[in-house]
């Protein structure tokens, strides 16, 4: 009996490190990553976006930003260039269409 719970605990064990090493390995090639929207300041949103970029097995992909004021400009996120839109009310549309 002891014996079986040992074992069952090592199984178990390295079963959840088999499964995270694959989830990590689909994030790395972008997939199985949740999309986001980052909404803010310029300082703010960079930030975020970079650190995100550094942790890819986190599972976040940026694929927009909204910063307030700054519509239709390019926001320099790291080593990826988004487009920024600078309306709030515009999220629902962003969302949609990213």
């Amino acid at each position: 009996m002891l014996i079986a719970r040992r074992l069952g605990l090592i199984a178990l064990l390295f079963s959840c490190w088999i499964w995270r090493q694959w989830l990590n390995a689909r994030r790395r090639h972008g997939e199985a990553s949740y999309r986001v929207v980052l909404v803010g300041s310029r300082a703010a949103v960079r930030a975020i976006a970079l650190n995100l970029a550094c942790v890819p097995s986190a599972g976040y992909l940026v694929v927009a930003v909204i910063i307030p004021g700054t519509s239709g400009r390019s926001a320099d996120l790291g080593d990826s260039q988004l487009s920024a839109s600078g309306d709030i009310d515009e999220v629902q549309n962003v969302i949609v269409s990213a």
